[in-house]
């Protein structure tokens, strides 16, 4: 009977526990090509047991400018496009991104941002200087205004990697983007450019059994030894 009781005893101990989440999010702002680092608190052990850590990163590009000058003979039909490509990285700490399917939260290709303008008719040359880049103001010169875009990357760290996040300490992650802009459709064109802003945020989410707090446990074990005492009557 004392078995039973103490078992009894152990799972209103468990029954207490609850899950709980803690949430920590970071912004950050530059101008590509760059990048920015942001600090993250560890999981503090003392406040349960660490049963899973989601890490999502959300990527703005704003602004920015993309010209083409046809220095060609040729009359035709371009595409231009103006892209930011980020990616989501451990700076320190020792943590890792890795989702259950090995893929990398915020990895290589994963973000990128891109505004595209299609079919659009230009002119052949005026006659401006050839080889080089020149606003000529006229039909064989396309002003391009990018409109803004995001992209984003979000997952469940693998299980093995999520002992990771739990201890003391800090950890970094870094935000790196890189602008790149392409036009196709006709050769000899010129091209100058301006750099989108980036911003945005990364978010840790720690999902976690909360240890109970001492009256909670005190009054679990007080409801045992209630019902201890009614079995002996």
């Amino acid at each position: 009977m004392k078995s039973a009781y103490s078992l009894l005893f152990l799972a209103s101990l468990a029954s207490l526990a609850h899950g709980a989440t803690l949430v920590q999010t970071r912004e950050f702002e530059f101008l590509p090509d760059g990048s920015q680092n942001l600090v993250f608190d560890k999981f503090d052990l003392t406040l349960g047991t660490l049963t899973s850590v989601t890490v999502s990163v959300v990527m703005n590009k704003t602004g920015g400018r993309f010209e083409v000058d046809n220095d060609s003979t040729n009359t035709g039909t371009i595409s231009m496009n103006h892209n930011v490509v980020g990616n989501l990285s451990v700076v320190a700490g020792s943590v890792g991104l890795i989702r259950s399917d090995f893929t990398a939260i915020g990895g290589s290709g994963s973000l990128t941002a891109s505004s595209s303008l299609t079919d659009q008719p230009i002119a052949a040359t005026s006659g401006d200087a050839t080889n080089t880049f020149n606003a000529t103001g006229q039909s064989d010169h396309i002003v391009f205004i990018p409109s803004a875009a995001a992209a984003s990357s979000s997952g469940t760290i693998a299980s093995f990697a999520t002992p990771t996040y739990a201890g003391p300490g800090t950890f970094i992650l870094g935000v790196n983007a890189i602008q790149s802009v392409s036009v196709t459709g006709l050769g000899g064109l010129q091209q100058a450019f301006t750099v989108s802003g980036v911003s945005g945020e990364v978010t840790v989410t720690y999902n976690y059994d909360a240890i109970p707090e001492p009256g909670a446990a005190v009054l679990g074990g007080l409801g045992v030894l209630a019902l201890m005492g009614r079995r002996r009557r």
